[in-house]
C-alpha cells in the first residue's frame, strides 16, 4: 500500500538549513493500522503531510499503490487525494460557517459527484461517525468532539483507502479521545490502511493489533508490531 523511501526534508531559512526527516524507511501494509509516535517536533506531522502529498519531499519518495506522489503533478496530487486519502487534521480544518452535513459535501464537489448521490454519501458518513444528529447544525456550534467526528466523516467520505490523522486527539478531552479510538476501530475493520501521528498515550489502549514507528528528532527508532 505505501513505502517510504529514503525520505529526507530539509527547511532552508536565513538562520541555516533546518534537517526535519532524515533517511526515513518504512512499509505499510493495505489495511494496516499504524501509529507514528513522537513528541512535538519529532518530525511525525511533516511526515503526515508528505505522506498526504501537501507537501514535497527534499529527497526520498513516498509510494502509494505503485505511485511515486512525490514526482507527480500537483493537479494529479489533487486527484489522487480527494479519491484516495482521507484527512483528518488537529485542528479539524472544518469551515465554520457550513453546517456539518455541508462540511461533508466539500470533498466530493471536488469529485464532481452528482447531488442526489453526494448527499447520500455525505449523510452515510456522518452516521459512520455518529454525529448524523447534528448533521444541520453550524460547525461553529458544536463542541471539540463533534467537530472531530464531522471531520472524520468528511475524510471517509469519498471511500478512501488511506486515512491519515495528524495529532487527532490533541483538542479532545479524554471521553471524546475515547470516542475516537471506537470510531479508529471501526474504520480499521472496515479495511482502511489508518496512520496515526500521535504523542497521545490514549492510542495504547486501542483494543486492535497495529504497527508501532517511533519517532525521534527527524529519525525512525524503531518499528514495531503491538498486539492489542
Amino acid at each position: 500500500m505505501i513505502e517510504v523511501k529514503n525520505l529526507n526534508k530539509i527547511y532552508s531559512s536565513f538562520s541555516g538549513d533546518v534537517k526535519v526527516l532524515s533517511d526515513i524507511n518504512f512499509k505499510i501494509n493495505d489495511a494496516e493500522l499504524t501509529i507514528i509516535e513522537g513528541v512535538s517536533g519529532s518530525g511525525k506531522s511533516t511526515l503526515l503531510s508528505i505522506m498526504a502529498g501537501l507537501e514535497k519531499p527534499t529527497s526520498g519518495e513516498v509510494v502509494i499503490d505503485n505511485d511515486s506522489i512525490a514526482k507527480l503533478p500537483d493537479i494529479h496530487i489533487s486527484r489522487l487525494r480527494a479519491s484516495t486519502i482521507g484527512m483528518v487534521f488537529q485542528n479539524f480544518n472544518l469551515i465554520e460557517n457550513l453546517s456539518s452535513l455541508d462540511n461533508v459535501l466539500t470533498p466530493l464537489i471536488a469529485l464532481k459527484t452528482p447531488l442526489k448521490e453526494a448527499k447520500y454519501l455525505a449523510e452515510n458518513a456522518l452516521k459512520v461517525a455518529n454525529i448524523e444528529h447534528q448533521k444541520n447544525q453550524v460547525v461553529s456550534k458544536l463542541s471539540g468532539g463533534e467537530k472531530q467526528r464531522v471531520a472524520i466523516a468528511r475524510a471517509i467520505v469519498a471511500n478512501p483507502t488511506l486515512l491519515l490523522c495528524d495529532e487527532p486527539t490533541a483538542n479532545l478531552d479524554y471521553k471524546n479521545s475515547k470516542i475516537f479510538l471506537e470510531l479508529i476501530t471501526k474504520l480499521s475493520k472496515k479495511g482502511i490502511t489508518i496512520v496515526i501521528a500521535t504523542h497521545d498515550p490514549i492510542f495504547k489502549e486501542l483494543e486492535l493489533n497495529y504497527s508501532l514507528i517511533m519517532i525521534k528528532s527527524g529519525q525512525i527508532l524503531s518499528k514495531e508490531q503491538i498486539n492489542g
